[in-house]
Order: structure tokens, then C-alpha cells, then sequence
């Protein structure tokens, strides 16, 4: 089977991706399948990283907040018009407007104590086994007083309890970005990361801080979870590689990516959950043209332009 280019950058959302289910993961990203109207959520949350990029860029006042606000109207406008606003509130441009005020007040003074150092970074970090996972940092800052860095990470959600609140203490993605602090900087240096959560709900706007810092020694045991988990998935990758299409079409079941069933209904529920159902084998079902409702789209995570290039191939 030829894989898709994308298919060998491997990040830790795709990774985190496959840890919840591998039969998901194959779908989305060997088959680069996708629901065609899954955009919003995804483009509202990358605008949400432009604005606050600019308030921190331009001195986290309140001329920053200005440029930050004229800057998520400027860019969300030129794909969702005021008429969708009521579709999607309360995740809007006026709503976030009002989070970027909250999100000012509540990091003006602390902004005084941290620089910026970078933003928009493409990392690029080996672990072990030949393992290496990609990823994009929001903003890397320095303490002015204790020289330690930390990784701000920008995320937008609809809904606040102790499940998405907790999910980012052992997240991957968090490890790799922690992974990539230990191994550019001395161990005394490193403060770890925060995610700073911006939730949009009806009832309210709230931004809440989470801090997510590891251990050397809690680090080594992330290291070699994930490197195991990233072991499962080259098999497969490997496998399919290895098969001659028409081998594959003829198998009447898919013997790598089994299917997680414990992940079918969480959150909203999974969107292939009706394939899996109908689908032994899915390579005999999906040709070139995807199933109704569903678009191709291959998820690369390279494939935006960074403003800094971190390769810790070459610093290793």
C-alpha cells in the first residue's frame, strides 16, 4: 500500500490519536478521512492563537489587546461571514474579543516577569527506538528573574470540568513539549508548561490556567510509554506498507488498527463509529472517492509555515 507522504510525520496529537484508538487513527490518518463540516472548531481555535500571539508580541496592553481583537475579526472574517455567528455562538468574534479583555487582565502583571522568546515554533524531537515526534510550540518565554523557560500552550474549548481539565497532566502532546524543554535546556532551567484554556460557553467566558510541569523522573516514564505506543504503530504502519493493494482489498478483515471499543462514545462520540459498525474490512469500501459527508484531507503537521525551527536531531 503507498502511504501517504503525511502518514510518516508523526506528532503527538496523531499519536495521542492512535493511544485512543488505532482503528481511528487509521481512518483519519492513513485514509486522511474527515467530516466535511468539522472546520469551525479547528479554524476558530487557530485564529484564537493569532490574536493571542499579537498581545503578547506587542507588550500584553491595551493597545495589544486592540491589534490582538482587530486581528481574530480580520482573520475570521475571511472564511465565516456575521450571518454564521448565531450558528456558531458563543464561539464568535464579539465573545472572543471579550476573552482577549479577561485574558489581558488576568496575565498583564505576570507578563511583566516573562519574555518572550519565541512563537510558533516547529519542533522536531527524537525518543528512543529511532522514534521521532514533530510538534508546533504557541509560545516558548524566558523568566526574567530565574532565566527558566516555559511553554504556553493555547487551547479553546466548549465545555470545562475535571475530564478536560485532567487530560492534560499526562497529555502526550504536553510530554513532548516538556521532552523538548529538558533536552534544550539544564534541568534547573526548565519551569515546564501551562495550558492556558479559554472556555467558550453561553453562560460565560472564562480563562483558566493550567499548570502542567514534570519531573526528570516522571519524564523518563513518559519516554517510555510513548515510545512503546509509538513502537504499535509503526508495526502497522509497516505492515501496510510492506502489502500489496490487492492483498489488502481481498482480506476480509483488516488485521492492524484493531478497534478500541471503549472509545466509541465519548465526548460526542466518534465519527467512523458508523464504519466500524458496518466494516470488517474498510480498504474494500473506500476507493478514491470518499463516503458521503466525508472529505479527504491529510493532517501534516509541517505543512504551516513556523516562525522558528527547533530540529533536536542535530542538537542529540
Amino acid at each position: 500500500m503507498n502511504l501517504h507522504p503525511s502518514t510518516h510525520i508523526v506528532d503527538s496529537s496523531k499519536l495521542q490519536e492512535f493511544m485512543e484508538c488505532p482503528r481511528k487513527y487509521f481512518y483519519r490518518h492513513v485514509l486522511g478521512l474527515t467530516q466535511e463540516d468539522s472546520s469551525h472548531a479547528l479554524f476558530f481555535g487557530t485564529t484564537w492563537h493569532s490574536a493571542l500571539e499579537q498581545l503578547w508580541l506587542n507588550g500584553m496592553d491595551e493597545t495589544a489587546l486592540q491589534i490582538a481583537q482587530a486581528t481574530f475579526l480580520s482573520e475570521y472574517r475571511e472564511k465565516f461571514d456575521e450571518i454564521s455567528d448565531e450558528i456558531f455562538f458563543p464561539k464568535t468574534p464579539y465573545m472572543a474579543a471579550e476573552a482577549l479583555e479577561d485574558y489581558l487582565r488576568l496575565f498583564q502583571r505576570e507578563a511583566e516577569e516573562w519574555q518572550v522568546l519565541h512563537t510558533e515554533i516547529s519542533i522536531t524531537v527524537p525518543i528512543l527506538n529511532g522514534h521521532v515526534l514533530s510538534g508546533r510550540m504557541d509560545l516558548l518565554c524566558e523568566n526574567i528573574n530565574t532565566g527558566q523557560k516555559k511553554v504556553r500552550e493555547y487551547k479553546t474549548t466548549g465545555r470545562f470540568d475535571r475530564q478536560w481539565r485532567d487530560q492534560w497532566l499526562l497529555s502526550t502532546q504536553i510530554g513532548t513539549y516538556t521532552h523538548a524543554l529538558y533536552s534544550l535546556y539544564p534541568v534547573e532551567e526548565v519551569y515546564g508548561v501551562t495550558v492556558e484554556g479559554a472556555i467558550f460557553q453561553k453562560k460565560g467566558i472564562q480563562i483558566q490556567p493550567i499548570p502542567c510541569r514534570r519531573t526528570p523522573d516522571q519524564m523518563l516514564s513518559w519516554l517510555t510509554s510513548t515510545t512503546l505506543w509509538f513502537d504499535q504503530l509503526q508495526v502497522g504502519l509497516d505492515w501496510l506498507a510492506a502489502t500489496p493493494d490487492e492483498r489488502l482489498e481481498n482480506l476480509d478483515v483488516l488485521p492492524v488498527f484493531p478497534m478500541n471499543t471503549q472509545s466509541c462514545t465519548k465526548y460526542f462520540g466518534c465519527q467512523f463509529h458508523d464504519f466500524c459498525a458496518a466494516w470488517t474490512n474498510p480498504l474494500q469500501h473506500v476507493e478514491e472517492e470518499p463516503p458521503i459527508g466525508y472529505k479527504k484531507e491529510f493532517w501534516d503537521p509541517n505543512e504551516r509555515e513556523a516562525k522558528k525551527v527547533i530540529d533536536l536531531r542535530k542538537e542529540s
